[in-house]
């Protein structure tokens, strides 16, 4: 026996209250479609309020996708630090990815890793962030420090062959000291 789950998604435009022309209303049954997908609510029904939502969607897509391949200073790395409560020492951080967009300022992560991940820019992005790492990484070594560093992954990066393979060439072009050691 074999089960079947299906799902489906729609988007709804009418004419003429929504558009006049075919090609504008297969524009605004698409912008419905978008939102039905991404919420899993099946039948979408096209509203004005949904296009200005859309195209800020969009843009901002647009815009992480460009920041990455830039690499200009948008995204930026913070390092959370982990204490000992016995030591007080220091020797543990997770990786924070931030964007600060040069016309809207700082985008909370919670808008744009979930973008990045519907969008199919995880993997460009988890890339960038493991660069970023393992240069600090090679920057505190040369400082005599070492350090372990977190990175939070997508479930998308998990399943990714390529990664550790990415992992590597990255720690070699940089040519840290130490080992990198994927946990």
């Amino acid at each position: 026996e074999l089960d079947i789950t299906l799902r489906f998604s729609m988007g709804v435009a009418a004419s003429p209250q929504d558009a006049r022309t075919a090609s504008a209303l297969v524009n605004k049954a698409s912008i419905a479609l978008d939102l039905s997908r991404r919420q899993q609510q099946g039948i979408v029904y096209y509203e004005r309020k949904m296009e200005e939502a859309y195209l800020k969607r969009l843009t901002m897509l647009a815009d992480l996708k460009a920041a990455i391949q830039a690499n200009d200073g948008q995204l930026k790395m913070y390092y959370q630090p982990k204490v000992c409560a016995r030591t007080l020492n220091v020797s543990r951080f997770e990786a924070l990815i931030r964007w600060i967009h040069p016309h809207h300022g700082f985008v909370p992560p919670d808008q744009f890793i979930p973008l990045a991940e519907q969008a199919g820019l995880i993997n460009a992005l988890t890339e960038w962030v493991v660069g970023a790492v393992i240069r600090q990484i090679s920057d505190w070594q040369q400082q005599d420090f070492n350090a372990q560093v977190a990175v939070n992954l997508s479930a998308q990066d998990l399943s990714r062959e390529q990664l550790l393979e990415h992992v590597n060439l990255v720690h070699k072009a940089v040519d840290t000291t130490e080992d990198i050691h994927v946990i």
